[in-house]
C-alpha cells in the first residue's frame, strides 16, 4: 500500500541517551516561521592589536557609548566607527575576565585575582586597585559594586559609586547563609541579586532598614537548590538568568531564571551528553537576540562541543566551527547596530549575524571564508512491530534559484538504528530564477529502521519548509 508521510525536516537537536532511541541533530541551523534556516555565520571585522591570541572579555558601556574588549593582557576601547585605543595593561595574560561599571564613570575589570583595574572614562585614567580579597565575577546595583570574596562565603559592597574601596564591616559584608557554602560568583536580574555558590544559589535584595546595618535581606521564601559549575556560563538578560548548575548531588544542567525558582531548560538526553563531559567547569555561555529569538549559547572547549538553546522555540541546537568542533565565539556584545564577539582562539573582533553565511576568519578581502557545515538529522521512521518498508521518494519543499552561488544538498540514509551513514546523494540546487520548490530524491529502498540525514553545503542562504516520502508498506 502507497502512503505519502510528511518528514520532520524543520526541527531542533533532540539529545538522547543512545542513537537508537534518537539521533535527531540539526547542526548551524535554526527554526525561523515554521522554516529551518542558516543559523547566523560570522567574519573577522579587525585585528585590535598586532600579535594577540586570545580573547578574554567583551563589554558594551551604555554610558561610555563603547565596546570595552580585553586581548591577552590588553585592554582597549572601540569607538562607533570601530577605531580601537589601546587603554591599558592587566598583570595575567589568560584566564576569565569579567567587567562591569558605576555611575562613576568607572568601567571596572576582574581577572579572578585580588586586584581591580578601574577604567575612568571621564578622567581617562587606568589604574589597578588592591581591594584585599581575590575576586572574580562582579557586578552593579544600587551604587555598589558587588563582589565574591572567593573560596569564602562572603560577598562585598563597594562604597557607594568607589569602585576602589571594598570595607570590611558589618555595613558592607554578606555571607551565604541557608548551607554552609563559598561564594563563586554574584549577578543581578532585575531588582534581585542572586549570590551562587557551589552548590546553592541564594537571592537577595535591597531593601535599607535604619536598625538593620546591612542594605541587602536574603530572600527566605525562595530556595534556589543548585549553585554554578563556571562563573564563566552565568548570562543576564532578556528577563530572564542563565547559568549551568549542580549541587552536590547531581550532574550540571542549564538553568533559567525569571526572578523566581529556576526551571531546568535540559532534557534527559542532554543531561546525558553532560554527564559524559570530561570538564564541564571549563566552559562559558552568552545570551544573544538573532531576528527576534532569544539565544543561550555554551560552549564546552575542553570537549569541543557548544549547543545553542533558542527560548522562542524551546528547542536545542548544534552550533559548531568549520571543522564541527565547537563554536568560536567566548562572548558577544550588541554594539552599533552588531552582534560583536571575541574568541580565544583568535586575537580580532568578529560580527555574527544571519546575513552571514561563511566563517571568516581574517579580515582580508581576498579571503572567501570558510563554508558553513550545515546539517539535519531526521528523527528514526519505524513501522509497529518493525515492519520492512520500501521508501520510494523523499522530497524537500526548499527555497531555489535565489542565488548564483553553487549549493547542493546530500542525503544519506542509516538503515541499522542511525549507528551508521552510507553514501550520498547529491542534488544541485537551481541557479538564479529558476524556482521549483521541490528537491526529490528516488528510489531509496527498503527498510525496517530508516534515518534520514541531509547535509546543506553553499555560501547563501537555505530555506527550508517541510519535506515528504513515499512509503510502499
Amino acid at each position: 500500500m502507497r502512503q505519502i508521510l510528511p518528514i520532520p525536516i524543520v526541527g531542533p537537536t533532540r539529545f538522547a541517551r543512545y542513537p537508537k532511541i534518537s539521533r535527531e541533530a540539526t547542526y548551524n541551523m535554526m527554526i525561523t516561521d515554521d522554516a529551518l534556516i542558516a543559523f547566523p555565520g560570522y567574519s573577522k571585522i579587525r585585528n585590535l592589536s598586532p600579535g594577540s591570541t586570545m580573547g578574554r572579555s567583551i563589554y558594551k558601556s551604555p554610558k561610555y557609548n563603547h565596546g570595552i574588549v580585553v586581548m591577552d593582557n590588553g585592554v582597549f576601547s572601540v569607538n562607533s566607527d570601530f577605531s580601537v585605543a589601546f587603554i591599558g595593561s592587566l598583570d595575567s595574560f589568560s584566564g576569565p575576565v569579567y567587567i562591569t561599571e558605576n555611575n562613576a564613570n568607572e568601567i571596572v575589570i576582574s581577572d579572578n585575582s585580588s586586584d581591580l583595574y578601574i577604567f575612568n572614562y571621564q578622567a581617562q585614567t587606568f589604574n589597578k586597585v588592591n581591594i584585599g580579597f581575590r575576586t572574580g565575577y562582579i557586578t552593579f546595583q544600587d551604587g555598589y559594586i558587588i563582589a565574591p570574596e572567593l573560596d569564602t562565603s562572603r560577598w562585598r559592597l563597594s562604597e557607594l559609586n568607589n569602585a576602589s574601596s571594598f570595607p570590611d564591616n558589618a555595613q558592607s559584608v554578606g555571607l551565604i547563609q541557608s548551607q554552609p557554602d563559598v561564594v563563586v560568583s554574584c549577578e543581578t536580574l532585575q531588582r534581585q541579586l542572586f549570590i551562587f555558590g557551589e552548590n546553592i544559589t541564594e537571592v537577595w535584595l535591597n531593601v535599607p532598614n535604619p536598625q538593620v546595618p546591612f542594605t541587602y535581606q536574603r530572600q527566605n521564601s525562595l530556595s534556589i537548590e543548585y549553585g554554578c559549575v563556571s562563573p564563566n556560563t552565568i548570562a543576564s538578560g532578556f528577563n530572564r538568568l542563565v547559568w549551568l548548575g549542580s549541587n552536590e548531588y547531581s550532574a550540571p544542567s542549564i538553568l533559567v531564571s525569571t526572578g523566581g525558582v529556576p526551571r531546568k531548560i535540559t532534557t534527559d538526553g542532554i543531561d546525558f551528553e553532560l554527564d559524559q563531559l570530561t570538564k564541564p567547569e571549563d566552559s562559558f555561555g552568552f545570551l544573544f537576540e538573532e531576528s527576534g529569538h532569544v539565544f543561550y549559547q555554551i560552549t564546552f572547549p575542553t570537549d569541543e562541543v557548544s549547543y545553542a538553546y533558542d527560548f522562542n522555540t524551546d528547542s536545542f541546537f548544534n552550533v559548531t566551527d568549520h571543522n564541527l568542533n565547537a563554536h568560536i565565539a567566548r562572548k558577544i556584545s550588541y554594539f552599533n547596530g552588531r552582534h560583536l564577539f571575541i574568541t580565544d582562539k583568535n586575537g580580532g573582533l568578529f560580527e555574527m549575524g544571519t546575513n552571514i553565511f561563511v566563517y571568516k576568519e581574517t579580515n582580508d578581502d581576498d579571503d572567501p571564508g570558510f563554508t558553513i557545515p550545515r546539517g539535519r538529522i531526521l528523527p528514526n521512521f519505524r513501522l509497529p512491530g518493525s515492519k520492512r518498508f520500501v521508501t520510494d521518494a523523499a522530497s524537500l519543499t526548499i527555497e531555489q534559484g535565489y542565488s548564483n552561488d553553487p549549493l547542493k544538498v546530500d542525503l544519506s540514509l542509516s538503515k541499522d538504528g542511525s549507528q551508521t551513514y552510507g553514501s550520498k546523494w547529491t542534488k544541485y540546487l537551481k541557479s538564479m530564477g529558476d524556482r521549483p520548490n521541490k528537491l526529490i530524491y528516488r528510489k531509496l529502498g527498503a527498510a525496517n529502521d530508516l534515518s534520514m540525514q541531509f547535509q546543506f553545503w553553499g555560501r547563501d542562504r537555505f530555506v527550508i519548509t517541510g519535506g515528504e516520502m513515499e512509503v510502499y508498506k
